[in-house]
């Protein structure tokens, strides 16, 4: 298992409130041939929840938004489209996760979501540390 992502456990994570974004996206493997496999994922706040049905009922891997730096298009030389890419942050031992949209609306509005969601990750984060350091001083 390596940082940020957990891959299959028996408790499978909900959302605790209405997922910001929601929907069935295709997600490369790491492999060097790159294999292509729909999933249907939910965005909830900072985490990214990964399923193989829209029913939630086989959980895959969750992925740690605050370990990422940005979402961004995916250029490749191939022209594939609608490509998209999670780039890791500095330091962070997670891989950079591949994504593919059916529609460029759909990538766009995914790249947006998962963009927030790495912003608000990022602010937990700091809000943790304010949160020390004031006790620290009391």
């Amino acid at each position: 298992m390596e940082d940020g992502v957990k891959e299959e456990t028996p408790d499978k994570p909900k959302c605790s409130t209405v997922a910001d974004k929601a929907g069935w996206i295709k997600k490369s493997n790491a492999g060097l041939w790159g294999f292509w496999k729909e999933r249907y994922m939910q965005l909830c706040k900072s985490q990214l929840l990964m399923y193989e049905d829209e029913e939630e009922q086989k959980y895959m891997e969750t992925v740690e938004l605050e370990r990422y730096d940005r979402c961004q298009d995916l250029r490749t030389p191939l022209k594939k489209k609608n490509r998209f890419i999670l780039i890791r942050a500095p330091g962070c031992k997670v891989q950079d996760i591949k994504f593919q949209a059916s529609t460029k609306e759909e990538k766009e509005a995914w790249i947006k979501a998962l963009n927030d969601g790495i912003n608000r990750g990022k602010n937990r984060i700091l809000d943790e540390v304010k949160c020390r350091v004031r006790q620290c001083w009391e």
